[in-house]
């Protein structure tokens, strides 16, 4: 079991995710902040970047704001 912050961008013009550090990244993702199509689309860009399975990855902390901590199992 491992935790990973997030900080998310909204509703940007791509999907995309830069790695600050070993515990640490940033998302872009085209979706909105609204009814979970944000935290949804997170999930996925981080699943294929990890090379893990979306549903390895759970939002334990920050569901509404763009500061996440990501459980990963």
């Amino acid at each position: 079991m491992k935790y990973i912050k997030v900080k998310v961008h909204a509703q940007s013009r791509e999907n995309k995710i830069l790695q600050k550090s070993a515990d640490s990244f940033e998302v872009w993702t085209k979706e909105k902040a609204e009814n979970n199509k944000a935290n949804r689309s997170v999930i996925e860009i981080l699943s294929h970047y990890l090379n893990v399975n979306s549903s390895k990855l759970i939002i334990r902390k920050g569901h509404k704001n763009p500061s996440k901590i990501i459980e990963i199992y």
